[in-house]
């Protein structure tokens, strides 16, 4: 999922990583989009990941 809202700030893509009972285990931000072509150049932001474990 990709969110651009030029006011907030610069635009995000959300990468989401889910188990075999399709439960959410992960996310990874990362930013750098090149507006003009509309192409993503990956350099992840440390500030929004996310890793979730569930009990056996």
């Amino acid at each position: 999922m990709s969110v651009n809202l030029p006011k907030v700030g610069e635009p995000l893509q959300y990468n989401y990583r889910y188990d075999l009972l399709n439960r959410i285990i992960g996310m990874q931000t990362i930013r750098n989009l090149n507006v003009a072509t509309n192409n993503w150049t990956p350099v992840a932001v440390s500030d929004f990941g996310e890793t979730v474990t569930y009990d056996p």
